[in-house]
């Protein structure tokens, strides 16, 4: 690196500097010598509730016993079981 080449970096920071402060302070972009576009703001992201987050997963065994009624294999009496 050069003497030079410091001196040049030196100069464009505090001028980059000086510029930063002008627009904290509320001076405009286009007084300042920067765009002439308007200043956006960005918001934070909407928050997203995932489908089916809440949701357990049940067994084979569950719903098959959520589906019938258990009943006899020999006379169909929903009473007892065959066993």
């Amino acid at each position: 690196m050069s003497e030079e080449g410091c001196e040049l970096l030196s100069n464009n920071l505090n001028d980059t500097w000086v510029t930063l402060k002008l627009l904290n302070d509320g001076v405009g972009p286009s007084e300042v010598g920067g765009s002439r576009s308007q200043t956006r703001y960005l918001k934070d992201p909407k928050r997203v509730t995932h489908k089916g987050s809440s949701k357990r997963v049940k067994g084979a065994k569950e719903k098959r016993m959520e589906r019938e009624i258990r009943h006899c294999q020999q006379c169909r009496q929903t009473s007892h079981d065959i066993r």
